[in-house]
């Protein structure tokens, strides 16, 4: 331990007194140097006192035994899993065992059809042949469990919660964070593999409809036994032999009836704080609950736990029926950490969830939330565009903003999930308020901006799978209404050279009001033919979209509106007729699937200047999965995509105030896209060794009819208009992610990179330009679980961006990094401290090293209705700005965010 102290304080000494007279690839190298340093003491550390254990099993004839589950354990038979393996084809089997402090170990062997025996061991490296009885009439007597920390059965792998939890862990978000291949983002919602989890389910139950970040941050994790990760998981049962799926989902399996619940409640300094929360769970077979109630102004923004992930019914558009507001305030770039740093906010928010599964297995669901929130942010920004004079416009702003927030959800599903059917139908409402203000100084105006936003939004998704004869029938139905007023004043009046060439103007009001239904309704029929699943769908969707615009004038109390220039009043009509013929086909090494959709197309613009567009698009869709060995597999996929937008926001003729310095207008356009993606990858894994690792390459040609010309005055102030103008965008991605677990010292370790390149042409100051901009990250990160007073964890991230001219002339470039230190320490029982140190670097001239410490002391009583203290210190040093840097090609924003002082919490928690 004393050396490793010593190397962390060396290489700590080396960062903060010889970094700043190196170069910045100096300085990189020692920065990489210094992370891989840390790590291996990190490992070495654990692997201190390690012993193995090596051995073959056999039956009474010598004969080798493949698959016995072998696990070890301290002193106590029933205590923690200190190491675990599984033997080979061979019989063979290797175990690393991290234990200094114990002098006997207990090893437990066992596998269906033989006696499980349990053999003690002394503590050291040793030899252990194993000879296994049958027994085949255990199974009769014994329920035989697995307390191996990973297991795999076909396409689900089960992770044992008490091999990887720690005293730390509260909620089971606390524990999947740590399963290779997992992430959990600060939202809540669950990556596996890189890709979002389809459902997070509770005993096979989906409680949450998508908004499970509130029950992955508040179920115990001493609730749960085991994780199960399914993989290529057909949700609809009816489907399940026919229609294969790639999509992911994990289920927690309680250990038993679990009535569960948190109280939290909490006070601090710098300003007064509160934080209080109160969480009421019930979980069975038949019925769940989960009630939450959350009360804070730490800047822990409950809100974002309640973004759904829709299950998906595919329905033709399924992305295109929001309408998306048009007019904003100006707001500075958000920092990329923990909200709770940075965000001043005011929230009260409620949910409510019930699930009931009645006898005949159908299911009722009802969710329902409500949001108050009123938030506060503060940044200064420096915006240069070029290349559009030899001396590029330069913007300074200082921005205060106010955000207020009120939202109701609600979702009624009702639903039934059988062999033979499949029935649901989902009723969503949705009524969001938005009063923004924001304050903007600049070189010649104080500007005041208040912007006002209500959304009221119905949603019916209906669908019912049966079996009629020899094939599987499927109606699907979408009713969707959508309405979306938006009003933006901003004081001095914008623009008075174009809304008033008279003179300038003291207020300017800008009103929009967008409203539309749709209406999707299709069948399909899906039929089994010598191994190949072949479907026929047929449908129709009708769309009706309006928007209504007028910019006005207030002074001396009248308000005058503007010429007619800055009115619309469009109404926008689509209709598809669409069918498809899809063919999957599954075989021992993957599954084959084919989609060959076919739609008619017509789309009317009314307006002043009316436009349409018809067309027959053949949009064809390939993907294929291919196991070329036990552990590894490729993806191929290809699809082409044609569309004519129906959002009458990239449609309105007259010119719309979309902020203070920036009006918008497309005149009469109907804007279409021609896209082809390719798609390639891999994924190797070996669940048992807890090795995964995937890539994935991807390119994506987008073909354009419209093209978007900007005008930049030397106040910074721009109109934007969009022109018939073919061009094209070129999109190239890759990535490649390797986690691995080392159960012997109980180590996890991921690493990622992944590379973005992206080419499009735009119109600036009557310049036409192609710009290219690209970005490249490598991440890494490693923790250790092995000592059962340490934990750290380090994590890395790097990020190289930059935008380049069709002549390859170079407009900007930076990069950036971050690097994060975590650690726990157990000194005594109950007892845990947490620091977390975090580093930001930009090589830009002007930018300093960024640091933040955060401090979390926690004390749990006993197990049994645990009470618990915890005393938090955020931003530690009281970092009072962070600054970052962005760009988008021919712009360049150089952004100081205001952060929250440091603060300290005194939070006491109830777990029930």
């Amino acid at each position: 331990m004393k050396k490793l102290r010593s190397v962390i304080v060396r290489e700590l000494n080396l960062k903060t007194t010889g970094w700043s007279d190196l170069s910045p690839q100096s300085s990189m190298k020692a920065l990489i140097h210094t992370l891989f340093t840390l790590t291996a003491c990190l490992i070495s550390f654990g692997l201190k006192g390690q012993i193995v254990v090596n051995g073959v099993v056999q039956d009474s004839l010598q004969r080798p035994i493949a698959g016995v589950s072998l696990t070890v354990t301290g002193s106590h038979v029933s205590g923690p899993i200190a190491a675990f393996s599984i033997s080979n084809g061979k019989g063979e089997y290797s175990l690393k065992i991290n234990l200094p402090d114990e002098t006997k170990l207990f090893m437990k062997i066992s596998r269906i059809g033989y006696a499980s025996k349990t053999i003690v061991l002394y503590n050291g490296s040793q030899d252990v042949p194993i000879t296994l009885v049958p027994s085949p009439n255990e199974l009769k007597e014994v329920k035989v469990q697995s307390n191996a920390a990973v297991n795999q059965r076909g396409d689900t792998l089960s992770y044992n919660v008490g091999s990887f939890q720690t005293e730390q862990d509260r909620s089971i978000g606390d524990v999947l964070k740590k399963l290779p291949g997992i992430s959990v983002a600060a939202s809540g919602e669950i990556q596996y593999q890189g890709k979002p989890i389809q459902q997070l389910t509770v005993d096979g139950l989906n409680l949450m409809e998508g908004q499970y970040g509130i029950l992955s941050t508040n179920l115990p994790a001493d609730a749960v036994t085991k994780i199960q990760v399914v993989e290529n998981d057909q949700r609809v049962r009816v489907l399940d032999s026919l229609v294969p799926s790639n999509e992911t989902t994990i289920n927690l399996k309680l250990k038993k009836l679990t009535v569960a619940g948190n109280l939290e409640v909490g006070a601090g300094l710098s300003p007064a704080l509160r934080h209080a929360s109160l969480t009421v769970m019930l979980f069975n077979q038949r019925f769940q609950m989960l009630h939450s109630f959350l009360s804070n102004n730490t800047g822990e923004d409950g809100a974002g736990l309640l973004n759904a992930k829709p299950l998906g019914l595919s329905f033709r558009n399924n992305t295109g029926f929001k309408l998306n507001g048009i007019t904003s305030i100006m707001q500075g770039a958000l920092p990329p950490f923990e909200k709770t740093r940075w965000l001043r906010n005011n929230l009260n928010q409620w949910s409510s969830n019930l699930l009931k599964k009645l006898e005949n297995d159908i299911v009722v669901k009802v969710n329902l939330a409500v949001v108050n929130d009123h938030q506060q942010l503060e940044s200064s920004t420096v915006t240069i565009i070029s290349p559009l004079t030899e001396q590029p416009i330069e913007i300074r702003e200082f921005q205060r903003n106010s955000y207020n927030m009120h939202k109701m959800l609600g979702h009624f599903v009702v639903e039934k999930n059988v062999k033979r059917i499949f029935f649901r139908n989902n009723l969503s409402m949705a009524a969001d308020f938005y009063r923004d203000i924001g304050r903007i100084g600049n070189s010649r105006d104080q500007i005041h901006q208040r912007d006002l936003h209500e959304s009221r939004t119905l949603d019916n998704r209906f669908t019912l799978t049966t079996a009629v004869g020899k094939q599987l029938i499927t109606i699907n139905s979408l009713v969707n209404y959508q309405l979306l007023p938006e009003n933006l004043s901003v004081t001095p009046g914008p623009f008075p050279n174009l809304v008033d060439s008279s003179a300038a103007y003291p207020e300017g009001k800008q009103v929009v009001k967008t409203a539309g239904w749709n209406a999707d309704h299709y069948a399909d029929a899906t039929k089994r033919v010598n191994g190949i699943v072949f479907k026929l769908r047929a449908g129709i969707l009708i769309s009706r979209k309006t928007l209504e615009s007028s910019l006005h004038r207030l002074s001396g109390g009248e308000t005058q509106p503007a010429a007619e220039l800055f009115r619309n009043d469009l109404h926008i009509r689509r209709t598809s007729v669409y069918s498809a013929l899809d063919l999957n086909y599954e075989f021992n090494r993957g599954f084959f699937s084919l989609s060959l959709p076919l739609q008619s197309l017509n789309v009317q613009l009314l307006t002043a200047n009316s436009a349409s567009a018809r067309t027959l698009a053949f949009e064809p869709n390939l993907y294929m999965e291919w196991k070329l060995a036990k552990n590894f597999k490729t993806l191929i996929s290809g699809n082409r995509q044609y569309n004519i937008s129906g959002d009458p926001g990239y449609s309105y003729p007259g010119y719309i105030l979309n902020n203070y310095r920036t009006l918008m207008r497309y005149p009469g356009i109907l804007p279409t896209s021609r896209v082809l993606i390719a798609t390639a990858g891999f994924e190797y894994k070996i669940p048992q060794k807890g090795y995964l690792m995937n890539g994935t390459v991807s390119i994506m040609q987008n073909r354009l009819n419209v093209l978007y010309s900007t005008i930049f005055e030397p106040d910074g102030t721009s109109t934007i208009q969009a022109e018939i103008s073919p061009n094209e965008q070129l999109q190239k991605k890759g990535a490649l992610s390797a986690g691995r677990l080392f159960s012997g010292i109980q180590t996890t370790i991921r690493l990622n990179a992944s590379a973005a390149v992206n080419k499009y042409e735009r119109v600036l100051n009557g310049s036409n330009l192609s710009l290219t901009n690209n970005e490249y990250t490598v991440g890494f990160f490693g923790t250790n679980n092995s000592s059962p007073y340490f934990i750290p964890e380090v994590s890395m991230r790097m990020t190289w961006i930059s935008a380049k001219m069709e002549d390859h002339s170079l407009i900007n470039s930076f990069l950036r990094q971050e690097h994060q230190f975590k650690a726990s320490v157990f000194p005594v029982k109950k007892h845990s401290l947490t620091g977390v140190f975090t580093l930001y670097k930009y090589d830009q001239k002007g930018f300093r090293d960024q640091r933040f410490m955060d401090l979390l002391y926690r004390f749990t009583s006993q197990k049994k209705h645990r009470v618990g203290y915890e005393v938090r210190c955020n931003n530690l040093l009281n970092s009072r700005t962070f600054a970052s840097v962005y760009t988008d090609g021919y712009t360049t924003i150089q952004n100081r965010f205001s952060l929250r002082p440091r603060q300290l919490i005194f939070v006491a928690r109830i777990i029930l």
